[in-house]
């Protein structure tokens, strides 16, 4: 039990260091010995946790993707990706006021690798499940897009209103989706589709 608690408090304190180094100098730059020295933790307990920094963001991300996992379940077969407006709108218009961790890790992207870990995630939660190729395919275009999405109102200083960004991301959505609820075998793979859940 004591254990578990010292793995969490090492974990969490590696992930905050990160987090504070990257508020000052690109990820790309950021070392092992850096976030050790910043977490006030050693090498080997760095690398008990991660294999990198990289590793370690990706971590980061994941637990970001959770969460926008829980905003977005599909509870009741195939419903768009972005089914949940006034979260949406909630979580856009607290990220804009308060630049919170959402927004830094949308605004933090170097070497776009919150997409290649958004599909990375996304390729692990479908792995083993019975969706078409195609099917995945669209669903990862509609996650990645609707990412990239937001990033960018976040870089362009939010210049509408967080109630007509979701708007427009779930209308996008919705026109997209029915796709896979009409292609042939993807229509009798919406219990499937609950890999969100």
């Amino acid at each position: 039990m004591a254990e578990d608690r010292r793995v969490r408090k090492n974990r969490n304190a590696l992930r905050v260091a990160l987090q504070e180094l990257m508020r000052i100098k690109p990820f790309t730059e950021i070392t092992v010995s850096e976030v050790c020295e910043h977490a006030d933790v050693n090498r080997s307990t760095f690398y008990y946790h991660y294999s990198s920094t990289e590793e370690l963001l990706y971590e980061l991300h994941e637990s970001f993707f959770h969460k926008m996992d829980d905003m977005l379940r599909l509870p009741n077969g195939i419903r768009a990706p972005l089914d949940n407006l006034p979260e949406l709108t909630g979580l856009l218009e607290e990220a804009a006021q308060r630049k919170n961790e959402f927004y830094f890790l949308m605004t933090h992207n170097e070497k776009k690798l919150l997409e290649q870990h958004m599909q990375r995630y996304y390729e692990k939660k479908m792995l083993g499940s019975n969706i078409s190729t195609l099917a995945r395919y669209h669903f990862l275009y509609h996650s990645i897009a609707c990412a990239t999405v937001i990033q960018q109102w976040f870089l362009d200083h939010c210049p509408c209103s967080a109630k007509d960004l979701a708007s427009l991301i779930y209308d996008l959505s919705i026109k997209g989706w029915p796709y896979i609820e009409i292609s042939g075998d993807d229509a009798k793979e919406s219990d499937s589709m609950n890999f969100i859940s």
